[in-house]
């Protein structure tokens, strides 16, 4: 198997896929997201998770057929997939492609960020970043459990993240959350 997480893993994995002129793969995504981002390379996933978190990945990936896998990642990535993989018997390789750096902000983006009242997070990574630069005082609405979980630890005032992560669940949870802030201060 190779393992994909990551819109980020998917492009490279397409780019190197293409280098090395198109040999079969069997890909397992973390959700209909990053298959998508395979998909438009010309990659199909052979395997998405019921839920779109490495964990659930991990205990579903079938195990009656490739038992090796590829985890190509980010630096950052935890080692949930890795572990609960190798837990089940598949032996693990765990590829660090890549890694993502912090923007820069200048002092009226820093200004903008420090009076937020809601932040969307997509990876944990950009959850530590923001409480590093300006703090928890802001309500976090996340893409996914992983994201929402790190938000929960770094003590942001208030954390919400959809059931099923997602773009499309993503989306409504923050329609729902300005929603709810708006109706219980209009100001």
């Amino acid at each position: 198997w190779v393992v994909v997480t990551s819109a980020d893993a998917a492009n490279l994995l397409a780019h190197e896929w293409n280098r090395a002129q198109r040999p079969p793969l069997t890909v397992a995504c973390v959700g209909k997201a990053t298959a998508d981002a395979l998909a438009a390379h010309g990659i199909a996933a052979d395997f998405v998770p019921s839920k779109a978190t490495a964990k659930v990945l991990a205990a579903e990936l079938p195990a009656d057929g490739p038992t090796s896998v590829l985890y190509p990642c980010s630096a950052l990535a935890a080692d949930t997939l890795c572990e609960a993989l190798e837990s089940r018997g598949f032996t693990t390789e765990r590829l660090e492609a890549y890694t993502v750096e912090p923007a820069p902000w200048d002092a009226a983006e820093e200004e903008l960020a420090r009076a937020a009242r809601v932040v969307t997070f997509a990876s944990p990574s950009a959850a530590r970043v923001w409480c590093e630069r300006v703090g928890t005082a802001a309500g976090a609405v996340c893409i996914g459990e992983t994201s929402g979980r790190e938000a929960e630890q770094l003590g942001f005032a208030r954390v919400v993240y959809p059931d099923s992560p997602g773009i499309d669940a993503w989306a409504d949870a923050v329609e729902a959350y300005c929603s709810r802030t708006e109706a219980a201060d209009p100001s």
